[in-house]
């Protein structure tokens, strides 16, 4: 799943709680969410990691980019 970090109602950070919450409820395995964040400052990628997010990708994307983390998360 990918999730941008900054929404209005409602953040992937705290999406991507929910989802951890929620499979673990259900006795789930977790699905990969990907954060989609414009925040490439050092220690982003720590923070999504901190967030229950299983990896994170940077704006703007590039095809190479997406490929990389996706191609990741399919094996």
């Amino acid at each position: 799943m990918l999730t941008d970090c900054r929404m209005r109602e409602m953040d992937g950070h705290e999406i991507a709680e929910l989802f951890r919450q929620k499979e673990q409820y259900l006795g789930k395995a977790p699905i990969p969410i990907i954060a989609v964040t414009g925040a490439a400052m050092k220690g982003g990628r720590d923070y999504c990691l901190s967030k229950s997010m299983s990896d994170c990708i940077t704006k703007p994307i590039t095809l190479d980019k997406f490929k990389t983390v996706i191609r990741r998360w399919m094996s």
